[in-house]
């Protein structure tokens, strides 16, 4: 999309973290965190910025909160298994999480809420990267870039 001359902005965790480093990993904390972060996707939108923000964000009640300050909000469901998860972490993030180094960890001791009004589903066991991206591009060409 760049190439195309719009302003594109890629946000996930590990760049909105550490402007809030005493964020932690409990449900009320990860809640908050997807709220700043919905925020700040809305105050980059609100400056003619597209922000493609890719979170982990389990609980439905931030999810609701990000998109109700939005304007053009469109949730991708990235469905996947616990099981499949865990074979793709190569940082060994599910490992720790089953041996108590990590709590309140989705998918282990933490619940995740499956998104109940997601625009787009990707069923990632089941598909390659090439097609995900195809399925998104799509659905964002279909309903923003065609109007």
């Amino acid at each position: 999309m760049k190439k195309d001359k719009f302003k594109v902005e890629r946000l996930d965790s590990r760049d909105v973290r550490p402007l809030f480093p005493e964020t932690g990993f409990t449900p009320v904390e990860v809640n908050r965190h997807v709220k700043r972060a919905g925020h700040l996707c809305s105050m980059l939108e609100k400056n003619g910025v597209i922000v493609v923000a890719s979170f982990v964000s389990p609980y439905l009640e931030s999810r609701q909160f990000a998109r109700s300050v939005a304007t053009n909000f469109v949730e991708v469901y990235m469905k996947s298994t616990v099981e499949m998860c865990e074979q793709r972490d190569e940082q060994g993030h599910y490992g720790k999480a089953r041996k108590g180094e990590y709590l309140n960890f989705p998918g282990v001791d933490a619940p995740y809420d499956v998104p109940e009004q997601a625009e787009i589903t990707v069923e990632i066991d089941h598909s390659s990267t090439d097609e995900a991206v195809s399925q998104i591009v799509c659905y964002l060409k279909k309903n923003f870039l065609n109007n």
